[in-house]
């Protein structure tokens, strides 16, 4: 059973783990939106803000998904099933990667709160 304290660093690990998670997810979709665009910073950055003032009230992250698809659509690289847009889902080695880090985290939780434990008692 966890003690207060092993609870405390648990939510704490648990949070820096949601943060590096949110930000890699961040970069890999501002990686892709670059290289959909060809490289051309400018063009994709007209591109989010026409995509914001057709649709407001939406995620950064749907933006940035939405100019993906546009560009690939209109590319002729995106491809559809049924007339519905296929999802640009995470790859394997993205979610294997993902997996791998949150059982670090868990590990060094679980670590730290055994340490802290062995002082209290």
């Amino acid at each position: 059973m966890l003690t207060p304290s092993g609870i405390l660093v648990l939510l704490v690990l648990l949070g820096i783990a949601v943060y590096f998670l949110a930000n890699g997810e961040r970069s890999n979709l501002d990686r892709d939106l670059i290289q959909a665009a060809g490289g051309d910073k400018k063009l994709a950055k007209r591109m989010i803000e026409r995509a914001k003032l057709k649709y407001p009230d939406k995620s950064e992250s749907w933006y940035v998904e939405k100019v993906i698809y546009d560009l690939g659509r209109d590319r002729g690289v995106v491809k559809t099933r049924g007339g519905k847009r296929v999802s640009l889902g995470r790859n394997k080695r993205e979610v294997r990667d993902n997996l791998l880090m949150f059982g670090a985290v868990l590990w060094v939780a679980n670590l730290l709160s055994r340490t802290f434990d062995s002082f209290f008692h």
